[in-house]
């Protein structure tokens, strides 16, 4: 039987959908229904249910995100019969999945997975029942085919008055916050409202941003490797990291006419504990979101990193000299273990480096921002590089050192003043601490004086063993009821002064009153903010643009956590500071103008000047 051309593809057609028909019979469906039992919420207030989703046997759906992959992620839409001014949908996390043939990674959902959902009714709905509706769709995949599936679900949801007696949220709250985040819908415009019903950070996650910086564009992985190399060897430089950095040169000058190994250890050592550094913070960002200098804003680091560097500072003075165990053999010098204590240095330097950010680093940690781990770990790999760089050229070239003079007492002299260094940075670390616990921080160190004085006393090699272990277990003893002492036992007082703070409600408000918002992104652990601040932002011109009735200018703290202002410089897509954002009034609100690392006058100026384009005039 002969067909007609016209014919062939019609009769193809048919056949497939009668094959897939077949494949996806009417028990080979998804399943949605409601987890969370009776769904009750209140005026005004957040609540929270979840839905669950049954997959049959050997069928497999896309999840949300579903992954660079081929494929189509699985979507839940809301039609809420009443006004509700914000809600969310979260979706629990897929199994990754290559499908035959794909040339990149999906994420799936197997058997039985669930969704969260959050929403706040508006304090203007009435109280009663309401029928709301979930409508799931997907594309369900098994048995090498693939159908589209769409499936709802509707339910009652029972609105309360303020006020009234209803089931607590906060366990189903709770386990929604704990899935990722999804993307968050508002539905008014009232900032005030959203502050109260704690959904801001969610409010700042929602806008897109679209910043216009004065540095060119990053071009790829290959040029932010570079940038990084030249950032890092620039860090040497920043007055973080100096006092180490002294100590290093000091560690070269000891040994400048030892033999060529005793340099060459020593100088890879201290490069391989500034590159292990970096590599660890880039594991924070690539799997936990750090941000640079993010570690500052940690109490636990920052008395850790206090009494550390005060340590060093007695030792410089010999209070104390550490002890190295036997076995070290000839790896031990006569005064101390340089090996060790060169890697130690340098991983100590990288962490005295985050609160700095030089010029060139803001922009290349700000690219890398969104990359893969990968291309993260690449790039703070460079920076690490970078900063070892001196070291490593002074190590495979020790002739560039040889005309320094031979130890001698003015070496000591040198080591003393080393000290008096590393007691100044002690000093700026307390300084930078928050105010609640600053004091506290200030006694610690007397329990640190004291543990050391006694280990060098009793703890020298000089003494017996006995004496020096019970020297060693008093060490311990006393750091550890020194810290009891100083952060459980004495009072707290948090008494701290509050600065002209960042307000995205003002933040809003000015992009609808055609006003210029001017964020100032600082902490007191950041000596680069400090620097621009002295020398740019109280700078007579800028004071005085400043003062413009049509410019707000605010100051965003992030010494100590502070969600709203990271999720906010977060989404401008930076990730270290200083950061100065400039965000215009209404048209302009999502192209906001931004400066960071040491800007200038004429930068902010001209943030300025780009911002004024999008002020409406009165009149026009």
């Amino acid at each position: 039987m002969i067909f007609k051309k016209t014919g062939i593809i019609p009769l193809i057609s048919a056949l497939l959908i009668l094959t897939s028909a077949a494949v996806f019979a009417a028990d080979d469906s998804l399943k949605i229904y409601n987890l969370s039992g009776e769904i009750t919420a209140v005026q005004g207030e957040s609540a929270v249910f979840f839905i669950g989703i049954d997959i049959p046997e050997g069928y497999y759906i896309y999840a949300n995100p579903k992954g660079p992959g081929t494929g189509m992620a699985t979507e839940i839409r809301l039609a809420f019969p009443f006004k509700s001014d914000f809600r969310e949908v979260r979706y629990s996390s897929g199994e990754e999945y290559r499908s035959e043939g794909d040339t990149a990674d999906v994420y799936i959902y197997k058997k039985r997975t669930k969704a969260g959902i959050s929403f706040l009714p508006s304090d203007k709905v009435k109280a009663g029942t309401y029928q709301v509706k979930i409508k799931v769709k997907a594309l369900l995949c098994g048995y090498g085919a693939c159908m589209p599936s769409e499936e709802t679900l509707v339910f009652p949801v029972k609105i309360s008055a303020k006020g009234a007696a209803v089931a607590s949220q906060e366990p189903s709250m709770k386990e929604f916050l704990s899935m990722p985040e999804g993307s968050p819908v508002f539905e008014t415009t009232d900032a005030k409202k959203i502050v109260e019903s704690g959904k801001m950070v969610a409010l700042i996650k929602s806008l897109k941003f679209y910043p216009v910086c004065p540095e060119r564009g990053i071009s790829g992985l290959i040029e932010a490797i570079l940038l990084g190399i030249l950032a890092g060897f620039i860090l040497n430089f920043m007055p973080c990291v100096l006092p180490v950095v002294s100590l290093k040169i000091l560690s070269f000058m000891e040994n400048a006419h030892k033999s060529r190994r005793v340099m060459l250890i020593q100088g890879l050592l201290f490069s391989a504990g500034i590159i292990t550094s970096f590599l660890v913070l880039a594991t924070l960002a690539a799997f936990w979101g750090y941000k640079w200098g993010e570690l500052f804003q940690n109490r636990i680091f920052i008395i850790i990193m206090t009494a550390f560097v005060f340590a060093m500072a007695l030792s410089m003075f010999n209070v104390f000299i550490i002890n190295t165990p036997a076995f070290t053999g000839k790896l031990v010098s006569k005064r101390r273990n340089i090996y060790p204590d060169a890697f130690i240095k340098g991983g100590v330097a990288t962490l005295l480096a985050t609160p700095c950010s030089g010029p060139l680093l803001g922009g290349t940690l700000a690219w890398v921002l969104h990359r893969p781990p990968v291309e993260i770990f690449a790039v703070f790999f460079s920076i690490g590089v970078g900063m070892a760089l001196p070291y490593i050229i002074l190590t495979a070239r020790p002739a560039l050192i040889k005309y320094i003079p031979k130890p001698g007492e003015w070496t000591e002299v040198f080591e003393e003043v080393m000290g008096f260094l590393l007691m100044l940075t002690a000093i700026y670390l307390v300084w930078v601490s928050d105010l609640s616990f600053r004091m506290n921080l200030v006694f610690f160190l007397f329990f640190v004086a004291l543990g050391f004085w006694q280990y060098g006393r009793f703890g020298s090699l000089d003494r017996g063993r006995v004496s020096r272990i019970l020297s060693e277990i008093m060490l311990v003893v006393i750091l550890a009821g020194g810290y009891f002492v100083s952060f459980n036992f004495m009072e707290k007082k948090a008494d701290a002064a509050v600065k002209a703070p960042f307000s995205m409600v003002r933040v809003l408000a000015n992009r609808d009153n055609g006003i210029i918002s001017v964020i100032d992104f600082t902490a007191d652990w950041c000596p680069n903010c400090k620097l621009v601040e002295k020398t740019v932002l109280e700078d007579e011109r800028i004071l005085r643009l400043f003062s413009r009735d049509d410019i707000d200018f605010m100051v965003a703290d992030i010494t100590v956590a502070n969600p709203e202002a990271e999720a906010l410089m977060h989404n401008m897509g930076s990730s270290s500071i200083p950061y100065l954002a400039i965000i215009p009034p209404g048209e302009g609100f999502k192209t906001p103008a931004c400066v960071r690392d040491i800007y200038s006058v004429r930068n902010v100026i001209e943030g300025i000047n780009y911002s004024e384009k999008f002020i409406k005039k009165k009149g026009k």
